[in-house]
């Protein structure tokens, strides 16, 4: 057994710990309580106790020889496929200084090189007078849009904006003030009325001579008042629209020749305006053509397929969707139609679709 170099007190138990020959640590195990102690310098050893002899040498074994084993073809992962390298962009190739004084390098920019952004006009000369030269593209931002617009540029393409200004130019528009009538207008109605009464007025003398007077002028007021009725109700449509850009759009009615109060149409509700092809005629068309008939035969038949057999078109404002919100004119006029459709959208803004 080594013979013990000191003793010192545990800390924890106070049992006196022994301290081994050769012992070099800090710090020693106490027997009594299993707390480490600490160990004084004078009481440690400059040189570590030698290893025992008895301890087994271990040699190590040789490796193993690597022995092939058969590939598993079908548990080999697909192969990748990499993309191609990039090739880097040429850079500035350093030349020999000519000057030995000056120990910056001297660089070449080839053809391909990157540049920098192209200076506007101005030169990098402090000793002139000049603006100095800085980087840019010909452009300059908006302040009321942010869009760029060449440097010379007085006002905005985008937005209208006067730079000097910096307000917008008041926009003009070109008055419109059209109104359309389907079929016949007012005038060539009235003169059909005239015609019509004289070939009333030739009847009731007829009746007169007959021996009855007061059937001859019932006659007359009731042909009168049923052609009156049948020639003078119809619609009118009246597109205006103000310098200022506001439109109006107006259905006036006349019942037997009579203007009933005009009907402004909402159309700011709406999305797009366009006719509608269809083949059914009015209610007013079928009292013409059945007094036509009755009375007579031949206008009655040509009244059918000059009038109510033909194809009308309807003037509709539809919504987002297509759907129509409302009629607003009728003609059997393609023509008309389109020529009525295409004036109302310039004036108010609405989307023209063809016939639907």
């Amino acid at each position: 057994m080594n013979a013990a170099a000191g003793r010192v007190p545990c800390g924890h138990c106070g049992a006196k710990v022994a301290i081994p020959a050769g012992h070099s640590r800090a710090k020693i195990r106490c027997e009594a309580c299993g707390y480490y102690a600490d160990v004084p310098p004078e009481l440690r050893s400059a040189e570590a106790a030698p290893p025992p002899d008895d301890l087994p040498v271990i040699t190590p074994a040789p490796p193993a020889e690597d022995t092939p084993r058969p590939r598993n073809r079908s548990a080999e992962p697909p192969p990748v496929e990499r993309s191609p390298r990039k090739t880097k962009k040429p850079t500035a190739k350093a030349r020999p200084n000519p000057d030995p004084a000056d120990p910056r390098p001297q660089f070449e920019m080839s053809d391909d090189a990157p540049r920098g952004p192209n200076l506007l006009e101005g030169t990098q000369d402090e000793d002139d007078d000049k603006p100095y030269a800085v980087p840019g593209d010909g452009t300059k931002a908006c302040p009321e849009c942010n869009c760029r617009v060449p440097l010379d540029a007085t006002m905005c393409v985008h937005c209208g904006v006067d730079f000097q200004s910096r307000r917008k130019p008041k926009k003009a528009f070109q008055p419109i003030d059209q109104a359309w009538e389907p079929r016949m207008s007012l005038q060539t109605r009235l003169k059909i009325l005239a015609g019509l009464q004289v070939v009333n007025l030739l009847l009731m003398l007829l009746i007169s001579n007959a021996g009855s007077f007061a059937g001859g002028v019932l006659s007359l007021l009731f042909q009168g008042g049923l052609q009156a009725f049948l020639l003078g109700s119809y619609e009118k449509l009246l597109v205006k629209r103000t310098a200022k850009g506001q439109a109006t759009l107006t259905v006036q009615w006349r019942i037997a020749f009579v203007p009933v109060a005009p009907i402004k149409v909402d159309w700011k509700k709406s999305h797009a305006i366009g006719p509608i092809a269809t083949y059914t005629p009015g209610l007013v068309e079928w009292f013409t053509f059945i007094y036509l008939l009755f009375l007579f035969v031949l206008p009655g038949v040509l009244f059918y397929f000059y009038v109510i057999h033909p194809v009308r078109f309807q003037i509709v404002l539809c919504d987002n969707y297509g759907s129509t919100d409302q009629v607003i004119f009728r003609t059997t006029s393609q023509e008309q139609a389109d020529e009525v459709c295409s004036v109302t959208s310039t004036a108010t803004g609405l989307q023209y679709r063809p016939v639907m």
